[in-house]
């Protein structure tokens, strides 16, 4: 199959993860909560079964458009792995990790890049896609060090 089908089927898969919603119908507290609980499992099931997708997504899209990024991309993306763990742990051992080390400016292009990304890929706008793979990176790279900041502050 060719790389552009698996993008195609993959952003069809994205998509529909994406579209899916489940509505509760009226309910008692009790069920309602217990029925978040598992809703929230289930979101937490597919957000890690959906990543590693995702993750090649972007490997494929270095490689075609930006392959001089394929290594610190991998670095970059191994340490924020290592920075997630490391904040799994802690909540496992009683921290709160009620934090603000995402900025709103970093919310803000974060949100601005990956709508920008996601119009490119639709229209295979290639020049673009080359132009924003770099700076998805760079936001990644933010995205580790306000983190690692923020484990090392707690």
């Amino acid at each position: 199959m060719s790389k552009m089908r698996v993008l195609l089927l993959f952003i069809l898969l994205i998509s529909s993860f994406l579209i899916t919603t489940q509505v509760f119908a009226e309910e008692p507290e009790e069920d309602v909560a217990e029925a978040e609980c598992e809703n929230k499992e289930d979101v937490i099931h597919r957000h890690k079964a959906i990543q590693t997708h995702i993750q090649f997504y972007y490997e494929l899209l270095i490689d075609k458009y930006k392959p001089e990024l394929k290594e610190e991309w991998k670095e970059v993306i191994s340490e924020r792995e290592v920075i997630l763990k490391k904040m799994k742990e802690m909540q496992k051992e009683g921290l709160d990790l009620d934090y603000s080390a995402i900025s709103e400016e970093w919310k803000e292009k974060h949100q601005k890049y990956h709508e920008a990304f996601l119009e490119a890929v639709k229209t295979r706008d290639d020049e673009k896609i080359r132009e924003l793979l770099p700076k998805l990176l760079e936001l990644q790279k933010s995205w580790n060090e306000d983190h690692k900041k923020f484990l090392r502050e707690n």
